[in-house]
């Protein structure tokens, strides 16, 4: 790719269900600015991310997405603004679209059409007024394939965006789809984000996209919607931000705020224990500096460390009978007793220090329907006894080495990858040896192309270490026959082991469209279930992400819920210093 190109941010997870308006928390109405507080004298919360962004604003990104969640929460705005708790309240907007209204209707002809109002008197930072015009602007760019890429939920369900008045956004989506209440997804506020006309409209209009890509808009000349207006860029360095007047919310009780760059964990632990700064975000620091900041507060309470799920890991399984390699991983028996040959407990607590989470299936336990997934799954706890028995029922048998033998395919010998990062090595260590114990011989290796080959990447052997973005409609997705690499996708798919099952097509084609969230619960169910009998994948945990603040910051509220991850900065125009 030549040049500096834009694209959608994957790999996050997409709220499908939303909710009406509720009080942001710490007072005031939701889509409203809250009274005047009492001004606190002027003091700057000091971020540390762990690499710089190449962009701040949302949506969009300009080659690496790291360290992009909390500086695209502070200095961006969207319609509506998911809380803590995974509930969507406006923001822009003066509502969230309620389904069977006026702002949410089914057409007779199978799509939908839903309507934002804009709150009055909007303003961009610079001055200029907020318009629908923004919105419809924003979808034109969207559409452009050498910047935007609309191929992902929701961009990749609407079908027109159109501005009947200054205040009214009208969207019209191509059919049923139940994420259509929420335009936020995401850390990256991925959905019908604004873009400001004034600004960019003529330099799009040339349609000389490397140009327009590399403007200095998208960096030091930034102009948004957010809660901080960009007062400072020093590249390499930090980046400073000043309390937003007009913002939407309400002014924020934090006049300014500065985000430092520190590429080493251990020195941004240094800095946290002497409160030279004053949190870490967007994986700033791992899993150990989490752990010790927790046992170094636990006495004098001088902070405080959560994590909150990014990605999900599992193992892979290759499934094309060309390619796998052993033949008998094409039975279920066998990739069942592989799950029971995996403690998945130690190897969290080993590779997350204690703050992971293990995952039975690709549905967070952390939301509120889990428990009827939980009660109706088959579950893989670590259980050497019960793999051999499943052995034994395929015919295989222990050799005089202890390795198994199977009648068809002889000593079973596979092969486990796992791309170069310490997280994934000392992973794929660990199941390794759990099925070494097992009784397979297992060799270990790291995938050779990183992804950018993507037919190459749906080739592997046997079994592969691989993270998913939590984005529930991609997770769900992925385990899909359409979702298969082929060439007539040019191996786009996510599906690289070629999974098939013909029910849970027909499941997860439904889900996408399915309104009722009674429903779509029980569609979960059944997805779960099949994936835990069938098991095309083992999986193995939840990805955390640490976050740690001193204990003089107030008001910040970890997430857990699907599509909140990594935004623990949703209320950041409320935090207050002590």
């Amino acid at each position: 790719m030549s040049g500096p190109r834009f694209c959608r941010l994957l790999g996050l997870a997409t709220l499908a269900m939303t909710a009406c308006a509720a009080p942001i928390a710490g007072g005031g109405t939701s889509g409203a600015p809250s009274p005047e507080s009492p001004r606190q004298p002027s003091r700057t919360l000091v971020v540390a991310l762990k690499s710089e962004p190449q962009t701040i604003a949302a949506g969009f990104t300009v080659g690496s997405t790291t360290s992009r969640a909390t500086p695209t929460r502070l200095f961006n705005a969207a319609l509506d603004l998911v809380d803590d708790r995974g509930v969507a309240r406006p923001y822009l907007a003066e509502n969230i679209p309620q389904l069977n209204t006026e702002t949410w209707r089914v057409l007779p002809d199978g799509t939908m059409e839903t309507r934002y109002q804009l709150l009055p008197n909007l303003t961009w930072q610079d001055g200029a007024p907020l318009t629908a015009d923004d919105f419809v602007f924003a979808w034109q760019v969207d559409l452009i394939p050498e910047l935007g890429l609309a191929a992902l939920p929701p961009l990749s369900e609407i079908e027109d965006v159109q501005a009947p008045d200054s205040r009214t956004v009208a969207v019209r989506w191509k059919r049923t789809y139940p994420g259509a209440g929420v335009m936020q997804v995401g850390s990256y506020l991925r959905g019908l984000v604004p873009f400001p006309r004034h600004i960019m409209e003529r330099p799009f209009l040339e349609k000389r996209w490397d140009a327009f890509s590399a403007h200095p808009y998208w960096t030091t000349e930034f102009i948004g919607l957010g809660p901080y207006k960009l007062d400072r860029w020093e590249p390499g360095a930090f980046l400073e931000g000043v309390a937003f007047d007009g913002h939407a919310l309400g002014r924020p009780k934090i006049d300014r705020v500065k985000i430092v760059i520190i590429s080493d964990a251990g020195t941004a632990l240094a800095s946290m224990l002497a409160e030279e700064i004053h949190m870490v975000a967007d994986n700033s620091i791992d899993f150990v500096q989490a752990k010790e900041l927790k046992r170094q507060w636990a006495s004098n309470k001088a902070g405080e460390v959560f994590a909150s799920p990014q990605a999900w890991f599992s193992i892979k399984f290759q499934l094309r009978p060309e390619l796998a390699n052993p033949r008998v991983l094409m039975d279920s028996r066998v990739r069942r007793a592989m799950a029971f040959g995996i403690d998945r407990k130690v190897l969290t607590d080993v590779t997350s220090e204690e703050i992971g989470m293990v995952a039975d299936t690709i549905f967070l336990p952390t939301t509120p329907y889990y428990q009827r997934i939980d009660q109706a799954i088959t579950k893989y706890p670590y259980d050497l006894r019960r793999a051999g028995e499943l052995m034994l029922e395929t015919g295989a048998s222990r050799g005089p080495d202890g390795v198994l033998i199977s009648p068809t395919d002889g000593r079973l010998t596979l092969e486990l990858l796992s791309n170069t990062s310490p997280t994934y090595a000392s992973q794929r260590t660990i199941i390794a040896d759990g099925w070494r114990q097992a009784g397979f011989e297992v060799r270990e290796g790291f995938t050779s192309n990183a992804g950018n080959d993507r037919a190459d990447d749906s080739r592997f052997p046997g079994t592969r270490v691989s993270p998913t973005g939590l984005q529930e409609d991609n997770l769900v997705a992925t385990f899909t026959s359409a979702a298969i690499p082929t060439p007539e996708n040019r191996y786009s798919g996510t599906n690289t082991g070629a999974w098939s099952n013909a029910e849970f097509d027909v499941l997860a084609n439904a889900f996408g469209g399915t309104l009722d969230p009674e429903e779509r619960i029980g569609q979960r169910v059944r997805m779960a279930q099949i994936l835990t009998e069938e098991m095309p994948t083992i999986p193995i945990n939840w990805q955390m992400n640490p976050v740690a603040f001193v204990a003089g910051v107030t008001g910040v509220a970890p997430t857990t819920s699907p599509g909140t991850t990594g935004v623990f900065s949703w209320n950041v125009h409320e935090w207050e210093f002590r």
